[in-house]
């Protein structure tokens, strides 16, 4: 009896401790962030939702699984609803936060439990989902309508069976790894790489099974044709021949930021153009601003976005350690930014809540622990074969590779946001060294 309550009690100091300030910080700010990209979200989704086809599901700017569950939670019209809101939309509102929230307390308990497995004990563990839980860089996305409300909390769960599938590699885990990649991908497109990273290594796990190997191999495969399908749509109905349009607009931005010579790209007369007038006339870099400043509707241009996608191409080919120089130069930034809190009422809960922020925002910086120790637990693994430095190795290079594709494709705008997804994966490293640390230490006693 004692022994059970033991276990179960962690499990429910977690439990009540992610409700509880996820319900704080819901009377802080009762009312939803939305922002341009959640107008998108919601438009694209009731497009879907009223016309359901191949060519409204896959969108050459958005993948489709936040819109179709933001216009599936939140009642109205095909067009974004306007302020003031129904009591139906509100209601919508609320239900889209509620459902985040509880993804969110789940993953807090799924952190708990994948750090059990990966060997930490329970200590250990219940400081990584305490970590998880009370971080408000995680949980203020909850109460949003953007990618990362389900995103932080889909990317635990996938750790998760990352970890189950190679230390116990049923087939149950790693069918559930897959489907929950695939998931990851039609969330945001640059999950994609993720698990692509990781399966082989589960691949390995299961060599010596042949049926097992086999089916790893074939929903491996099944994985990595969902992106191509997508880009053949795109291609077919939309006239795009790639997956996301945005990332073509950020390497655009990002040209416009490191001051990128263009002449390469003279074969491109109109976005050759657009650099060297906005170059002449302002200071200009953000890209959506400058496009509409020359051409408004050039989103719906099927010729000019693919003529962009051309241009960045070629400019990037001319100078590329000149690109990849100004864009590791933002690293610091992308590990140094965080989020601010929304705006409210500025009380001693408001204030609290801030210096709770502020101080996980600055620990943020341990990031480069991890950065730091990657090769060595690459080094370590390749030694001892040991699972935990396996672990240790992919959630680094999954860390180090999401990094680079993010300073290299994504325009400068405050990298918080983008860096939040990154925070957990952060945590089990650093709870895992310190386990192993801690292992070395009685073993030398």
């Amino acid at each position: 009896m004692k022994q059970s309550l033991s276990r179960h009690v962690p499990i429910l100091l977690l439990l009540v401790g992610a409700i509880a300030i996820r319900s704080l910080y819901a009377r802080l700010t009762p009312s939803i962030t939305i922002n341009a990209d959640s107008i998108g979200y919601y438009s694209l989704g009731k497009s879907f939702l009223t016309s359901p086809s191949l060519e409204t599901f896959v969108n050459p700017y958005r993948t489709p699984l936040y819109p179709i569950f933001v216009a599936t939670l939140i009642p109205g019209p095909e067009t974004f609803p306007t302020s003031p809101y129904t009591q139906q939309v509100n209601q919508g509102f609320d239900l889209l936060m509620y459902v985040q929230s509880m993804l969110g307390v789940i993953s807090v308990l799924v952190m708990y439990a994948l750090l059990l497995h990966a060997g930490t004990g329970k200590i250990l563990a219940f400081m990584g989902g305490l970590l998880t839980a009370t971080n408000p860089q995680l949980f203020l996305w909850e109460r949003t309508m953007m990618t990362e409300g389900i995103s932080i909390s889909l990317f635990i769960i996938l750790l998760y069976t990352m970890v189950r599938a190679l230390k116990n590699p049923s087939l149950c885990w790693i069918v559930s790894f897959y489907v929950l990649g695939l998931l990851g991908f039609l969330l945001r497109p640059a999950n994609l790489i993720v698990p692509v990273i990781i399966s082989p290594f589960i691949i390995r796990a299961v060599w010596q099974t042949q049926w097992k190997r086999l089916v790893t191999i074939v929903l491996f495969c099944l994985y990595i044709s969902v992106p191509i399908a997508f880009r053949t749509v795109n291609t077919t109905f939309h006239g795009y021949p790639g997956i996301s349009q945005v990332s073509d607009i950020d390497v655009f931005g990002r040209i416009l930021e490191f001051g990128i010579p263009v002449e390469a790209a003279t074969s491109v007369p109109f976005f050759y153009h657009v650099v060297n007038a906005t170059r002449k006339t302002s200071a200009e870099t953000h890209p959506f601003r400058v496009l509409d400043s020359f051409d408004p509707r050039i989103y719906t241009n099927r010729v000019r976005m693919r003529e962009l996608g051309v241009f960045n191409r070629l400019v990037v080919s001319s100078h590329p350690l000149l690109y990849l120089q100004q864009a590791f130069l933002y690293i610091p930034r992308l590990i140094g930014d965080y989020e601010q809190l929304p705006e409210a009422p500025n009380n001693a809960a408001y204030r609290i809540f801030r210096f709770i922020n502020d101080v996980y925002g600055v620990s943020k910086k341990l990031f480069w622990i991890v950065l730091l120790l990657f090769p060595f637990a690459g080094i370590r693994w390749m030694q001892t074969r040991d699972s935990r430095f396996e672990i240790l190795f992919l959630l680094g290079g999954s860390i180090v590779l999401q990094l680079v594709m993010t300073v290299m494709i994504v325009y400068y705008e405050a990298y918080g946001r983008l860096t939040a997804m990154l925070t957990p994966a952060a945590y089990i490293s650093i709870i895992l060294w310190m386990s192993t640390l801690k292992e070395r230490m009685r073993s030398k006693r």
